[in-house]
């Protein structure tokens, strides 16, 4: 998979999790400010990039992520 692909289906991940259309969210999109600061949201959305990717990411790293690319960029080094 390469890094388009793998920015578009996290992408879809984030529409499906936080109710949105795609086309409403960028890389750049602020989470907490623009989405949900709900913690349950966001174990939603790391359950679903785990089982969709087969990676492992940890609860505590997901404070870090401030805009989507962040989760891009992480999953990316774990591929």
């Amino acid at each position: 998979m390469d890094k388009n692909q793998l920015e578009q289906q996290i992408l879809g991940f984030f529409a499906v999790t936080y109710g949105k259309n795609i086309s409403e969210l960028t890389l750049d999109t602020n989470i907490k400010e623009e989405l949900s600061p709900q913690s349950m949201l966001m174990v939603a959305l790391v359950s679903h990039i785990e089982n969709e990717l087969d990676v492992m990411i940890a609860l505590p790293e997901t404070s870090k992520f401030k805009v989507i690319r962040d989760v891009v960029d992480m999953v990316e080094k774990m591929l």
